[in-house]
């Protein structure tokens, strides 16, 4: 399937879910995620990675942090939909209708 088509057939989901992440977002607030405690934990004064956080750094594990993308990259993750061929997909859909007029 292609991603136009990922994406049309589920355009309604999109539409309830984004104005939900804008909301969050204006009312300060954001998406969050646990940090995995095997991660590798970089030590700033050694400049080096030195075990994992779970080792190192537990006191990371007690709260999430932001995920630090923005709401569409996270709504084509969720619906597993790559960004890139999106666009080339539109490209050629214009494309195509330009060559017909």
């Amino acid at each position: 399937m292609k991603e136009v088509e990922k994406l049309s057939s589920r355009i309604a989901e999109w539409n309830a879910i984004y104005p939900f992440l804008e909301w969050l977002s204006a009312n300060k607030m954001c998406v969050a995620k646990w940090r995995d405690p095997e991660a590798p934990y970089y030590n700033a004064y050694k400049e080096e990675y030195d075990g994992t956080i779970g080792e190192k750094a537990e006191w990371l594990l007690e709260h999430p942090y932001p995920i630090g993308t923005n709401f569409e990259n996270l709504l084509y993750e969720y619906f597993k939909i790559d960004p890139s061929k999106l666009e080339q997909e539109r490209r050629e859909i214009l494309e195509n209708l330009r060559d017909k007029q």
